[in-house]
């Protein structure tokens, strides 16, 4: 179990090294990721997560990890 954690901390730390040039913009959430924000809530309230990120933009796969922890 504490090896899946670390390689979510992992994801998560590549994914915002990653961005740390970039900028994100404020605007409103659109459906897809709403979805992705209850999906991660749904997850982390069960304590199981699936990870499918296939061509998923890359403000909203951060928005989805810091659902996910919290």
């Amino acid at each position: 179990m504490h090896g899946k954690k670390r390689l979510l901390y992992t994801l998560f730390a590549a994914a915002a090294v990653s961005l740390s040039a970039c900028t994100l913009s404020a605007a409103e959430p659109d459906q897809e990721e709403l979805n992705l924000i209850q999906a991660a809530q749904e997850m982390r309230a069960a304590g199981r997560v699936q990870l499918n990120f296939k061509d998923l933009d890359m403000a909203k796969f951060i928005r989805f990890m810091s659902e996910l922890f919290g």
